[in-house]
């Protein structure tokens, strides 16, 4: 963990993004030492507010993540923690929702 935060405080990380339980553990590690803010993807059922979406395909068919809008507003430099055990596929619809903003 000191390791991994001694480059993202370089990177002048503002905001942590985490994606799945797991990226929710580390990036809750994560926010805890870097002293930024913090918000996770959700279910759309979950997400009642104005939100990005972004679509991904996993083994069983495409799902959908959100986040609220107001949440990445004059965010700059964000660090996106993925579930690590993840087969893939949720990273890029996330990034394709921060270039929304």
């Amino acid at each position: 963990i000191d390791e991994m935060t001694a480059i993202l405080k370089r990177k002048h990380v503002d905001f942590v993004l985490a994606i799945k339980s797991k990226g929710f553990i580390m990036g809750s590690i994560m926010v805890f030492v870097l002293g930024v803010a913090f918000d996770r993807l959700e279910n759309p059922k979950i997400t009642t507010a104005e939100s990005f979406s972004g679509i991904y395909d996993v083994r069983y068919g495409p799902t959908e993540m959100r986040i609220h809008r107001d949440d990445l507003y004059g965010i700059k430099n964000v660090l996106i923690i993925d579930d690590l055990v993840i087969i893939g596929g949720t990273a890029l619809p996330v990034i394709k929702i921060k270039q929304m903003v």
